[in-house]
């Protein structure tokens, strides 16, 4: 009887050891378990933010081209003086749009420089030639940081490089442009 007893206690201390051995594991089987649902939900919002992310750059180079656009039809009507008055109520109406989209998707920088392009446009009209020059270059830092925006950071491109598009005699006028840039009036603060 003594050995019936000693083998019950045995089987007994042998069941609490894997019952104690089970009831340990649940917290760790619950953890695992956990893990795995936050790392397929951590997964899905990745895959939306990437999404989110490629729609937020469509949107970019489609209002970033659409603004030099805007550019580039009113450099045009007044390099040829061709139906200025209509281009330039076009342009209003278009840039009253792209301002209005603008404050939603672009950067800080962007908008900053943005800001001053804007502000500063009103000193141009009332301005002159120095004006004019430091407009330019408002205007080329403007694009420089919109490029920025759409991921072409330290790629090399700088205001000069914009001048050079802009202007088919960029080196015959680029020191007087930098002069008359220096002259012009600031903005204030």
């Amino acid at each position: 009887m003594t050995y019936l007893i000693a083998f019950l206690q045995i089987l007994f201390l042998l069941f609490v050891g894997l019952l104690i051995s089970y009831v340990k594991k649940i917290p760790e089987q619950v953890h695992s378990k956990n893990l795995e649902l936050y790392k397929s939900e951590l997964s899905k919002e990745v895959e939306k933010l990437k999404i989110t992310e490629g729609n937020l750059h469509l949107r970019k180079i489609e209002k970033f081209t659409e603004f030099t656009g805007i550019l580039y039809n009113l450099l045009n009507s007044v390099k040829y003086q061709k139906g200025a008055a209509k281009i330039e109520r076009d342009a209003t109406k278009a840039m009253e749009a792209f301002t209005k989209d603008l404050i939603f998707f672009a950067s800080e920088r962007t908008l900053d420089k943005f800001v001053e392009y804007r502000r500063y446009s009103k000193l141009v009209q009332a301005g002159g030639p120095n004006e004019q020059a430091r407009f330019q270059f408002i205007l080329a830092e403007l694009v420089l940081e919109m490029r920025r925006d759409l991921g072409f950071e330290n790629d090399g491109i700088d205001v000069d490089h914009y001048m050079y598009i802009l202007m088919n005699d960029w080196d015959a006028h680029k020191e007087d442009y930098h002069s008359r840039s220096k002259d012009a009036q600031k903005l204030n603060k």
